[in-house]
């Protein structure tokens, strides 16, 4: 005789926006509604720079359209390299962002605030002009990078130096435009084929691949600039003579300086904390712009709250103290104290970091 067994059934989640987009594509009346395939992500800007685990555009698109109406206020906390506000400025909402990565702002901004096609090939063709003309560019400026020798060839170094001292003099004093230039720097380094001695430089499992023959850095920047060009020209094509507010509010999401009921609608797309390395996957390129970005590799290394420069072997070491613990709640009474969280202590690659 068998045992009839009762279905256990799972507990209800409560919906969230991807779970409710996902129902969406399951309803008649909701199919078709969003195209996760690669060639749906590829319109207005989201492709000026290679960035690991990006929100896709159409469920940003999806939800706003839902939730929002035009002329709101839209918020994303963790904005990573801008996709929220892209599709918030194309859907005629302000654009507020909060990052904390540096490279990541500059990323965001260049993406989503329209710059005139035909300045960035007027600044393409004034650095060429730098580049091959008699103008001496310093080739010898080298970033605070470990091993730099092992994940740039010399004649690559050299490149990038006289790239780093063009930009400034090809910008026509245009900060958007020098923020696009530089943009296109960085996807030099951080990208798929970079430029540096390393393969799949977007994620932080890259492995070395070392270059047998200079790969032309120039070269490569100037088709970038033509490709962003291009894809400027269709994102402002997009927004149909909108001119969207963007902007950065802050950089830490945990404390915000705007004030209560300012924004309409938040979403965002945390980061893959325990799948990605962002720091390890940015530093090469945050290394050569580090006087840029307002920083130094060694701070960009260090978490949130420890951005300052760790003290040199053989220095009396800062105790971490009620500094570090000040912030987390006081245990009962008699009983042992808990250790602080080490989620950062370990440097990129899995090197623990010493207090």
């Amino acid at each position: 005789m068998h045992r009839r067994l009762s279905p256990v059934l799972p507990r209800r989640r409560p919906q969230t926006v991807e779970s409710r987009a996902v129902s969406a594509l399951r309803t008649p009346a909701g199919a078709g509604t969003l195209d996760f395939d690669a060639g749906g992500h590829l319109y207005a800007t989201h492709a000026l720079h290679p960035f690991a685990a990006r929100c896709p555009p159409p469920l940003v698109a999806w939800a706003l359209n839902r939730y929002t109406s035009p002329g709101d206020t839209v918020l994303d906390p963790v904005a990573g390299s801008g996709t929220t506000l892209v599709e918030a400025a194309l859907l005629g909402r302000r654009a507020w962002g909060a990052e904390i990565d540096p490279l990541a702002r500059l990323i965001g901004l260049a993406k989503a605030r329209p710059i005139a096609p035909e300045s960035i090939i007027s600044a393409r063709d004034r650095l060429a002009s730098l580049l091959n003309g008699s103008d001496a560019l310093d080739a010898t400026w080298r970033p605070e990078l470990p091993d730099l020798k092992k994940w740039f060839r010399e004649d690559v170094c050299a490149d990038l130096s006289r790239l780093r001292a063009a930009i400034p003099r090809a910008d026509g004093q245009d900060r958007r435009l020098r923020d696009l230039l530089w943009v296109a720097f960085s996807s030099l380094i951080v990208a798929r084929t970079s430029v540096a001695n390393a393969r799949d430089l977007v994620h932080s499992r890259y492995h070395i691949r070392v270059w047998t023959s200079n790969p032309d850095a120039p070269g490569r920047y100037h088709a970038r600039l033509t490709r962003m060009a291009k894809l400027m020209a269709d994102y402002i094509e997009r927004l149909d003579g909108e001119w969207p507010e963007v902007r950065f509010v802050g950089a830490d999401a945990r404390a915000l300086p705007i004030p209560d009921e300012s924004v309409d609608c938040v979403f965002t797309s945390p980061p893959y904390a325990s799948a990605l390395d962002y720091v390890r996957a940015h530093i090469f390129a945050v290394g050569w712009m580090a006087d840029v970005l307002g920083t130094t590799t060694e701070q960009y290394r260090l978490p949130p709250g420890r951005r300052q420069p760790r003290r040199q072997a053989g220095d009396r070491r800062r105790r971490r103290g009620a500094s570090a613990l000040r912030h987390l709640p006081q245990p009962a009474r008699g009983r042992p104290r808990p250790r602080a969280a080490r989620a950062h202590d370990r440097a990129p690659g899995g090197q623990a970091r010493q207090a």
